[in-house]
């Protein structure tokens, strides 16, 4: 509002009807003029529709029909107050690191005057939403301290002495990649002889999109899989080795987990054939085995079966469970009275010499071998059979052992003859597995005494 008082009547020239004043105004710095008249009677004019927070040059001179009247000087100047600013345009993520975001914008097309700005940020499992503070006349910001490649949402507003703007339009940003955390649950699913196949799960930090997973195997470059297992062939039997596997994103090669695993004895694999009304599993002398086993551990495993009766490859193989394992595991069977519901199927079906496993083991027969139990066979269901030494006796006592018929009584029930072939000194140090389909009505034994 501008006012101002009375001139000398003498400087009209003209009729008084014909003259007004006028007030003249523009920003300081710049030479656009605009005008507001006010009738001769009045001392006081409202200008409209300025800027907020902006300084005018303000003059008022006297008008009549020639024209206006010569001033001199700038007049006086005025700055205007500060309004409620409008929002702030084009936010916009310029760059990301590992922990940061770079947020930029561009200031209200009203500013109110000169606004300071909050910028308001939010990511997944926040507690509540983050901001910052900016400073009159900033127009960017970077936010620090966040999660490693994680969407963050992010809105700007405008803050006047007058009060905030709405919030902009909220836009997302993503910080970057960093090297991935270790695999977790490496470990070998998998040992035959020099071959290996170990497995893994995705990294509890994969800190980006894994590409793949590099593998070191012992004596070879190291080499990428797409997936989640991995094999390392050609080692020595019956040697130790650490394997280690990392997963690699963006950011590159990330934190290497290892597993140590010891070979098998490179032993020949076996061979299934017919042997009259059952089925005869022939296990060969290994090649490369420097190890002989005194007592031998008969393993079993039942697997699943497919709706066509065909078996589903087991998640884990015999070679791959530790003694302590197999114990418990026989344990748990054979407290189920019922396979498969308390544990994986797999147990010890007995504790026997290789002078014994020379002249033959009848899988399933129900009796004690050495305090394990040799559990009666499923009618039509698939096992994995292996064997594995020692040099020492294992014995495990278990209470209420599962009776079943013996060889000589007419009853039909399926077996299985692990023998070793002839001239044999004895039996691997680990499993050798054969998977063994056995039909009941193929299976059923009928054998005389004298047989």
């Amino acid at each position: 509002t501008v006012s101002w008082s009375n001139p000398d009547p003498t400087l009209y020239r003209a009729p008084v009807e014909s003259v007004t004043f006028v007030v003249i105004y523009s920003k300081v710095g710049e030479e656009e003029e605009e005008m507001k008249e006010a009738p001769l009677d009045e001392r006081m004019v409202t200008l409209e529709d300025l800027l907020f927070n902006t300084t005018y040059d303000v003059r008022v001179a006297v008008k009549n029909e020639v024209g206006i009247a010569q001033t001199t000087g700038s007049g006086d100047q005025v700055q205007t107050g500060e309004g409620v600013p409008g929002v702030p345009r084009s936010v916009t993520v310029t760059r990301s690191t590992p922990d940061s975001l770079t947020v930029i914008w561009q200031p209200p097309t009203n500013p109110g005057g000169r606004p300071s700005y909050e910028v308001e940020y939010e990511g997944p499992g926040q507690s509540g939403k983050m901001s910052e503070m900016i400073q009159p006349g900033e127009l960017s910001v970077v936010l620090e301290g966040l999660a490693v490649f994680t969407v963050y949402s992010i809105r700007v507003r405008a803050m006047t002495s007058c009060g905030y703007s709405s919030f902009s339009a909220a836009v997302e940003g993503r910080t970057g990649e960093s090297p991935s955390g270790p695999p977790v649950g490496v470990a070998a699913i998998s040992i035959t002889g020099g071959d290996v196949v170990i497995g893994w799960a995705t990294p509890q930090l994969p800190n980006g999109d894994i590409m793949h997973y590099q593998v070191s195997c012992p004596g070879t470059d190291s080499f990428t899989v797409p997936e989640f297992h991995a094999e390392c062939s050609g080692l020595d039997p019956e040697t130790e080795y650490t394997i280690t596997v990392a997963a690699v994103n963006g950011a590159g090669l990330g934190e290497v987990a290892t597993v140590d695993v010891r070979t098998a004895c490179n032993g020949a694999p076996p061979t299934v054939r017919a042997a009259g009304d059952g089925v005869m599993v022939m296990v060969r002398e290994g090649q490369n085995c420097s190890v002989r086993a005194q007592y031998v551990l008969v393993l079993v495993q039942e697997l699943e079966l497919r709706p066509d009766g065909s078996p589903v490859p087991p998640a884990r193989s015999l070679a791959s469970y530790s003694l302590q394992e197999l114990r418990g595991l026989t344990a748990e069977y054979s407290a189920s009275r019922s396979r498969r519901q308390s544990n994986e199927g797999v147990y010890i079906a007995g504790n026997v010499t290789s002078g014994d496993l020379a002249a033959g083991f009848d899988l399933g027969d129900g009796r004690p071998y050495g305090g394990y139990i040799n559990h009666p066979l499923g009618p039509g269901e698939s096992y994995n059979v292996g064997l594995r030494g020692s040099d020492t006796p294992t014995f495990m006592a278990v209470e209420d052992p599962v009776s079943g018929p013996t060889v000589e009584e007419e009853d039909s029930f399926p077996l299985i003859t692990v023998v070793a072939s002839a001239g044999a000194a004895g039996v691997c140090l680990v499993a050798i597995l054969a998977t063994i389909a056995i039909i009941a009505t193929c299976c059923c034994c009928s054998r005389s005494k004298g047989e």
